[in-house]
């Protein structure tokens, strides 16, 4: 049986609760930079458009991001 990985880029978000939302992403872009990632995850934040049981993403609430073999 072969082995399989899939790449995915994890992006994880404070909430006004106090907890973590990680939005994972699967197969993402092989020559994504740092600067891509960052600006999409403050545009996540500025359109508020996440709402979790522990309430809305926190304005200060980037707390990164991996790309990572799964």
């Amino acid at each position: 049986m072969a082995i399989t990985t899939t790449k995915v880029l994890r992006l994880t978000f404070a909430t006004s609760g106090g907890k973590n939302l990680t939005i994972t992403l699967p197969n993402p872009r092989e020559d994504l930079t740092k600067a891509e990632i960052e600006t999409v995850m403050d545009m996540i934040l500025a359109k508020n458009i996440f709402f979790t049981s522990d309430g809305e993403l926190s304005s200060s609430g980037i707390r990164g991001s991996w790309y990572l073999n799964g």
